[in-house]
């Protein structure tokens, strides 16, 4: 199935519809099976799944034809279990301490929240201290959740011009973030 999936792939980068609908088809039970075994809660794997081919359909075009598709296919669902783990690891945790325990944790989820409420207001007060075109870069990557190919097409600069933008301003919030 898998060096299916390689000619697959190739005909859907070039335009194929008819391919591209056939790639999806056959991708999904075996994200299915390798979202079920990763994800306990049936509610949940789904939309692990849909995630996944959500991230196919933008980055498709970054892959190269000459690679075997499959490690490119599961190192995406990998980073889509990895962020599903940490939304929901960080829902959960305010949910289980404001279910029956409410009370006795209290102190502790008002001093989460304020600490993320605080994180947010000094990472948004950092990226209006970079220059505009980094801020741009790090905002259409990160927050957008554009591709670097996507991302360079909104800015009007090459990839490796973003990806320089971009890198710089990784690094002045670094530092920004590390003297406040």
């Amino acid at each position: 199935m898998e060096t299916a999936w390689d000619a697959l792939a190739a005909k859907a980068q070039s335009g194929d519809s008819e391919a591209y609908g056939a790639l999806l088809s056959s991708l999904l039970p075996a994200l299915r099976s390798f979202v079920a075994h990763r994800v306990r809660q049936p509610d949940w794997r789904e939309d692990v799944v849909q995630e996944i081919l959500l991230s196919v359909h933008k980055a498709l075009p970054t892959y190269r034809a000459s690679s075997p598709f499959a490690p490119w296919l599961y190192s995406i669902a990998r980073y889509r279990l990895v962020d599903f783990y940490r939304r929901r690891g960080r829902t959960l945790a305010r949910e289980e301490l404001r279910g029956d325990f409410a009370a006795n944790f209290s102190p502790i989820v008002d001093s989460v929240d304020q600490e993320e409420a605080s994180f947010g207001d000094a990472l948004g007060l950092a990226l209006a201290d970079l220059p505009e075109r980094q801020r741009r870069a790090v905002l259409l990557l990160k927050q957008d959740d554009l591709s670097v190919r996507e991302a360079a097409a909104q800015m009007g600069v090459t990839e490796s011009s973003l990806k320089v933008l971009a890198h710089r301003g990784y690094k002045a919030l670094k530092s920004i973030l590390r003297n406040r």
